[in-house]
């Protein structure tokens, strides 16, 4: 790889900010002429954080997991479906960030003989959980506050014996503090109309779970076709814009996904075109994202068999139409029915879990397993993808993901759950198990300075992610910042604090490499820098990026967050 540093053909706002790191030491304008990124070991396969998993205190049949996180208070929520005496009911459990149960377990709803597929999300503007499930035909909700409180339950959409509602799904704000995104997001299949519906849900301040809009998202025409099976982003990120993907199902052999985006800004809905992402016949969509990336799991059947596939979404801004980037790209396909996706979103990676209904050769176990996957290209970022539980002979299913900090740290860590059962027994205990991608540590220094009272319009985030060796694809990568505009790439190989800089300024990396570019219409940028192989080290570097544009408030170019990298 050959990189020339200079600053002859830079803009004048690149040139006056490289001055003014230049008085520091940075030495922007200077760089080695040709240097190539040194090659790294091979990293060890993705494991656990914790070789111990976590067993919810549940001794029914419980089964259907998902869970959300409250980064305030360091709490997990996860809920299920449990199954005794032939009625059936919500229970939900909080737990720490490591997984062991606060508290009670909560029972959310009455006992029945009509209920489940519970989904839960957080509103963290509004300190609370909010848990939907379908009753009795109908779409029901119940809040749940962080510190374990219950608030009244919500009847969101009626059903009954002429109106079916069914698969709910709910994406809400686990980080936001914005006071336009302290909404709840939740979408569900009309199967009486063949159609999608949705509503706003938000915890007030006395505090209780009220509606605030409801609407119908598509007119499918049933019985011509129907929309079903909705899936949505756990978190709306920075733009409060979520990714709806669902089943259009047009005929037997014809039932291709689409996907469109959504706002709670200002309690405004506004779905874009829908777009096709697989032809053929779908199943089981999973999303996660940022807000303007995403990544969607799913389970085509192919050549008389079900295998995981993914596909990158983008979005230009709040509210543009979603493009597919890349995909549709085979996750794990070994002709034993790889199934029941879930996405954790990690920055430019996404954690996917499934369930593998074959297991090891010549066994019939029921496995779940993870893979971590580079969102931008579907490339797999880990040599191996990882059994969640070794331990046989078991029947596992139903894996649900959720990052701590979903659409947002690309050094978070992931906390699945999934139901388990030995052979024999009727009854599934819930398990909760600790991953963290180890392909490359990726941590924010913060160091950011600029404009950004609309995230749309900023500094821009800074990440890069699959940071392993050999990889031909890897890259830096700039996102959500302002768009068509001159920016600069700084590498460094040390790091330099700016003394003179206000607390929100605080590191730029001493440059090796400066590269000028520019934005393009969604204000993203790449500077790709493949790793060879060979070598056994590790390196690590310090990058950050200056955005030029008129509102610039630091030194003619604001900088993004600092970034500290290593290379395995």
């Amino acid at each position: 790889m050959k990189t020339t540093s200079t600053m002859r053909s830079a803009p004048r706002g690149l040139r006056a900010a490289a001055c003014c790191l230049a008085l520091m030491g940075a030495a922007l304008a200077h760089g080695p002429g040709d240097r190539a990124m040194p090659a790294a070991r091979q990293p060890a396969p993705l494991q656990p954080l914790f070789g111990a998993l976590v067993a919810l205190p549940d001794t029914g049949d419980a089964q259907e997991p998902d869970l959300a996180y409250a980064a305030h208070g360091g709490v997990f929520l996860t809920v299920w479906r449990r199954h005794w005496g032939g009625q059936e009911a919500i229970l939900g459990q909080r737990s720490d960030a490591a997984g062991n149960p606060i508290g009670p377990t909560l029972l959310l709803t009455p006992w029945t003989s009509a209920i489940g597929r519970p989904k839960v999300a957080h509103i963290a503007s509004r300190d609370a959980f909010v848990v939907v499930y379908q009753r009795d035909n109908g779409i029901f909700a119940r809040a749940v506050t962080t510190q374990g409180a219950l608030l009244a339950e919500i009847t969101v959409a009626p059903g009954g014996e002429t109106t079916i509602r069914d698969d709910p799904d709910i994406g809400g704000q686990g980080f936001a503090t914005r006071p336009d995104h302290d909404n709840a997001v939740c979408v569900w299949a009309n199967l009486t109309t063949g159609g999608l519906e949705m509503a706003l849900l938000t915890v007030d301040s006395t505090p209780s779970l009220v509606r605030v809009y409801w609407r119908i998202m598509t007119t499918a025409g049933y019985p011509a076709y129907r929309d079903v099976e909705p899936a949505i982003s756990k978190s709306g990120g920075e733009l409060g814009q979520f990714l709806v993907v669902w089943i259009h199902g047009v005929s037997a052999s014809n039932a291709p996904l689409r996907c469109a985006t959504l706002s709670s800004h200002r309690a405004t809905f506004a779905p874009s075109a829908a777009l096709t992402l697989f032809p053929g016949v779908e199943g089981l969509p999973e999303v996660d994202g940022d807000g303007s990336r995403w990544l969607v799991a799913y389970t085509p059947w192919t050549t008389g068999q079900t295998d995981v596939y993914c596909s990158s979404v983008v979005a230009c801004g709040r509210l543009g139409p979603p493009v597919l980037q890349s995909g549709p790209t085979l996750v794990e396909g070994k002709a034993s029915y790889e199934d029941r996706p879930a996405v954790a979103f990690l920055g430019d990676s996404a954690l996917v879990a499934y369930l593998d209904n074959a297991g090891d050769p010549g066994t019939t176990v029921r496995d779940v397993w993870v893979e971590n996957i580079d969102v931008p290209t579907c490339g797999t970022c880990e040599p191996a993808r990882t059994r969640v539980h070794l331990a046989h002979p078991r029947l596992q299913g139903n894996p649900a993901l959720c990052a701590r900090r979903s659409g947002g740290d690309p050094n978070d860590e992931v906390m699945i759950a999934f139901d388990e059962t030995a052979f024999g027994s009727g009854n599934h205990d819930l398990l909760l198990q600790r991953f963290r991608p180890l392909d490359g540590d990726v941590t924010s220094l913060g160091g950011a300075c600029g404009f950004e009272s609309n995230p749309a319009f900023g500094r821009g985030s800074n990440s890069a992610m699959c940071a392993r060796s050999p990889n031909g694809t890897f890259a830096f990568r700039l996102d959500q910042a302002v768009p068509n505009a001159p920016v600069l790439f700084v590498l460094g190989l040390t790091r330099q604090d700016l003394a003179f800089c206000s607390s929100s300024c605080t590191l730029v990396p001493a440059a090796d490499i400066t590269i000028p570019t520019a934005t393009d219409a969604c204000g993203r940028a790449s500077v790709p820098m493949p790793i060879g192989g060979g070598v056994a080290n590790v390196l690590t570097m310090y990058t950050q990026w200056l955005v030029v544009h008129p509102r610039a408030s630091c030194f003619g170019a604001d900088f993004s967050p600092a970034l500290r990298i290593t290379v395995q």
